[in-house]
């Protein structure tokens, strides 16, 4: 059992693998009503003889593994769009953060575009930092900016 930290949640079920396999999006609302960083995060949720199962990813170049979290707020968002071989899903997510690797009172800002996809074994994260501020309240960002 996973006790949500938050009352607001949502489930919703998605097709991402092209067949009738189910994925499960739990959305908890982490909204605070004011802010570029808070909103709803959306993870993904499968069933594996009888369990429950977080979806992770392995980033390409690092091999670094972890749960895919998506959220939802001003500098932050994601969608789910066809997979390139016309089966099944990949999810495109953009997040614009500080950059406090030099240490400034007024740091610069960067943009990552991630692709998560399913390779046929297993999901997969390509990434792509670019320098710039972005906020996404004018629409999602165009499909090549994400590698």
């Amino acid at each position: 059992m996973k006790r949500l930290e938050r009352p607001l949640a949502k489930l919703r079920k998605v097709q991402l693998y092209g067949d009738s396999k189910l994925t499960y999006l739990l959305t908890v609302n982490y909204s605070a009503g004011f802010g570029s960083y808070s909103g709803p995060i959306t993870n993904l949720v499968e069933v594996k003889n009888g369990r429950l199962r977080w979806v992770a990813s392995i980033e390409a170049k690092t091999r670094r593994t972890g749960k895919i979290s998506l959220m939802e707020s001003l500098k932050t968002t994601w969608k789910l769009v066809d997979a390139s071989d016309g089966k099944g899903k990949q999810i495109l997510f953009a997040q614009c953060r500080p950059d406090w690797s030099s240490v400034k009172d007024d740091p610069d800002f960067t943009t990552t575009y991630a692709r998560f996809y399913f390779d046929g074994t297993q999901w997969l994260t390509k990434e792509r930092t670019v320098k710039g501020i972005s906020e996404f309240d004018q629409g999602f960002p165009r499909r090549k900016y994400f590698p």
